[in-house]
């Protein structure tokens, strides 16, 4: 309620490994359009225009308002890793992140 375009995301895989592991919470707050060019090269919870979220370094593409979403763990299993030139509906650099307690 406080933050209406805070972002929060737990984290499901390795994808993300060394920097965020399965069960670790993250969030931030929504850049949309021409504002997601400030956090370009960041560690991002992205929101894909199916709806989906996940959490990804965000680079540029080469084409238009298209980016590549990518994995920091180069080894991981996860299909759908990498997104290649691919358009966004939102993107939140991530500032909260809290590892889950077992």
């Amino acid at each position: 309620q406080l933050h209406p375009n805070a972002a929060t995301l737990k984290i499901e895989d390795e994808a993300m490994l060394p920097f965020y592991n399965k069960g670790d919470w993250v969030s931030g707050i929504k850049c949309y359009e021409d504002a997601i060019l400030a956090i370009v090269n960041q560690l991002c919870i992205i929101e894909l225009e199916t709806g989906l979220f996940i959490c990804r370094l965000l680079k540029l593409s080469e084409r238009k308002k298209h980016y590549q979403l990518l994995c920091t763990n180069l080894y991981t299993d996860v299909a759908n890793s990498t997104y290649l030139d691919t358009k966004i509906t939102s993107a939140a650099r991530i500032i909260w992140h809290r590892k889950e307690i077992k």
